[in-house]
């Protein structure tokens, strides 16, 4: 988005190559990983600001589009039946893959698909604002989406970093004894998780400099590994763990809790099967294949591979680092019937297990 920028500023008459977007990403994920290592006090009141700014992105949008293309709005035949197959998918299909899509913005687009497809500008939405209220108003808009997607960047790496951590605390990774530890010197987080999720996204994104068919099975790896995360714990709960289930603060009852996670599970099945799909057409060349079916057989394979021929003799579920006195009766009662090991620790001993823990790893 940030380049787009720049794109537009020169009216598209510049193209940045593989090494400069490449350049540009990096440059991004060595600030989130800055960021989100010194403001570690302030980052929950921040979340607040990131929704905000979402939220006022989106309500930009909404307005702006349909104000400034007040004069060429398509009719609602247009918005609500018609439909344009620019792939070799037959029309029923591609409409699935139709699906894919962030937002819909059909009541402002130019009818003229290929033309906003094929923007010189690099991003289709940047040329939907361009159609619609103009280079400067587009600049605006675009500059908002860029800072709103540079800060869910930080978001996200914060997200990921936890959960790294989480998962070298039960020795699921590699290298977990090294990102266990937790940095009280930038204020007890999980700094070696931090930039191991920022290296790994350096790696990644090597990927962009390979083909744009590389890239974009990195945008359609999150989608398919964001279903498989969701889908998981709702299909362990419906098929194993139905009686051991205690609703939350929102339950839908015992009559429709079931069906609605069935719901779920198809539905986001679906989604992983639909990611992995070339958007193109069913003849995929090398160019337009979609290779996240390869990237994510290799990481799922990998991971039951290694469940079943090592880590399933030792892991017998996450490990308690909370302090028993900050439990309930009940949820002490709950954690037994799981037949998981809680020793009984203080909050000042587990403060005090920690900070040995952290000085004998540093």
């Amino acid at each position: 988005m940030f380049l787009s920028v720049i794109v537009i500023a020169r009216d598209g008459d510049w193209t940045p190559s593989n090494g400069i977007i490449y350049a540009t990403f990096l440059g991004c994920v060595l600030c989130h990983g800055v960021l989100a290592s010194i403001m570690s006090k302030i980052m929950g009141k921040l979340q607040t600001v990131f929704v905000v700014m979402n939220f006022l992105l989106i309500a930009a949008t909404i307005i702006a589009l349909p104000i400034g293309a007040r004069n060429r709005r398509n009719e609602g035949h247009y918005v609500f039946t018609q439909t344009e197959n620019l792939t070799t998918w037959p029309r029923g299909w591609a409409f699935m893959l139709s699906w894919l899509s962030p937002i819909w913005v059909t009541a402002t687009i130019n009818p003229e698909l290929e033309s906003v497809t094929g923007s010189n500008f690099g991003q289709p939405m940047a040329q939907i604002y361009y159609d619609a209220i103009g280079k400067n108003g587009t600049m605006g808009l675009m500059s908002l989406l860029f800072i709103v997607q540079f800060l869910m960047g930080i978001s996200i790496l914060v997200a990921a970093s936890r959960q790294t951590w989480a998962f070298s605390r039960d020795g699921a990774l590699p290298f977990s004894s090294f990102f266990r530890p937790i940095s009280q010197r930038f204020g007890y987080i999980p700094f070696r998780a931090i930039w191991g999720c920022v290296l790994l996204a350096a790696i990644l994104g090597l990927l962009s400099l390979i083909a744009p068919a590389a890239a974009q099975a990195l945008f359609s790896l999150a989608v398919a590994g964001n279903n498989l995360a969701w889908a998981t714990p709702i299909l362990a709960r419906v098929v194993w763990g139905q009686r051991k289930f205690k609703p939350g603060p929102f339950y839908t009852g015992d009559r429709f809790s079931v069906p609605v996670a069935w719901t779920a599970i198809i539905f986001l099945a679906f989604g992983i099967i639909l990611s992995m799909f070339p958007v193109e057409g069913p003849n995929p060349t090398p160019q337009s294949m979609n290779y996240t079916v390869v990237i994510n057989v290799f990481v799922w394979g990998g991971a039951l591979t290694f469940y079943f021929l090592n880590a399933r003799a030792w892991f017998t579920g996450p490990k308690i680092t909370i302090a028993t006195d900050d439990l309930t009766e009940e949820q002490q009662v709950a954690i037994r019937e799981e037949g998981l090991d809680v020793k009984s620790v203080t909050r000042e001993e587990l403060h005090i297990k920690n900070d040995e823990e952290d000085t004998r790893k540093r």
